[in-house]
């Protein structure tokens, strides 16, 4: 019969054979390198991984850091620095017998010699940088297209109707008090904002007057404290007035006239109107 001692023995005897001879095959070496900031001498303390944290050090004051007896193998580097930016490292510690061989692990794939120094490639921006100073901008945006048409309306405008006669325009004015003042469409063009400077500066000013007492004029009532807290549409405004004096209609006139771009003119014409049409009650 087989002796079970001696077999178990021979068992044990194997796998602590075994053990050692793995244990000698199984290199283990010292990962060393340092942190260098151009213009600091002294580089705050940073944090290196290896492998996502399954090896965790810190550089020490003068930027140095140490991993100590790591297996042979592929690492991972990382820095993780609040102030700057690193490249990862892909380290091959000892593997085959070979040195401590590394390589930036981005689009360069730059050798690093051991000890390692890592190098930042720029601070970290934590903060979108402020767009410069841009006057093209300011004309772009809709107080721009309004200033715009503002000059446009003062400068241009006065010497394109200089050129009318004079007695036109009276005959004009004439037949239009005659037909007591009943036309199908605005008294005064949406150009003409500054032939009434209390409503054209109230209208820049406080434009949800305008429009609460546009809504209330439309209505043939007071204006309210409600109107001026709601601040009616005046695109609606200008489709009663529309509807009430028998205007022609223009929904998509009264659509674009009441964009952003446009909406002070449509206010100061929809308010000189239906003051003009008050005062020929």
């Amino acid at each position: 019969m087989i002796n079970t001692k001696k077999v178990d023995l021979i068992i044990v005897f194997l796998s602590v054979l075994a053990l050692f001879t793995f244990a000698s095959t199984t290199e283990y070496c010292d990962l060393e390198g340092k942190i260098s900031i151009p213009m600091k001498r002294r580089p705050d303390q940073v944090r290196i991984i290896l492998n996502g944290g399954e090896h965790i050090t810190f550089s020490l004051r003068n930027g140095d850091f140490k991993f100590a007896l790591l297996k042979s193998g592929i690492y991972f580097l990382e820095v993780d620095s609040p102030d700057y930016i690193f490249a990862p490292i892909k380290v091959d510690v000892c593997t085959k017998g070979k040195a401590i061989r590394a390589k930036t692990a981005d689009e360069t794939f730059q050798s690093v010699k051991h000890p390692l120094k890592l190098l930042p490639y720029g601070p970290k921006i934590y903060y979108e940088k402020e767009p410069p100073f841009n006057l093209f901008k300011i004309f772009k945006s809709p107080l721009g297209i309004v200033a715009i048409l503002a000059l446009f309306t003062i400068l241009i405008l006065p010497k394109i109707t200089s050129n009318i006669d004079q007695e036109e325009l009276q005959n004009l004015q004439q037949q239009r008090e005659a037909s007591n003042f009943v036309t199908n469409y605005w008294d005064t063009s949406f150009l003409q904002c500054l032939s009434d400077i209390p409503i054209c500066l109230k209208t820049i000013f406080c434009p949800c007057l305008v429009l609460a007492g546009n809504k209330a004029g439309a209505d043939e009532r007071e204006c309210n404290l409600c109107d001026c807290l709601c601040c009616p549409r005046e695109y609606f405004t200008r489709q009663q007035i529309r509807s009430k004096y028998g205007f022609e209609e223009s929904v998509l006139m009264d659509c674009l006239m009441t964009t952003p771009p446009l909406l002070m003119l449509a206010l100061c014409q929809d308010a000189r109107e239906l003051k003009a049409r008050k005062d020929m009650k």
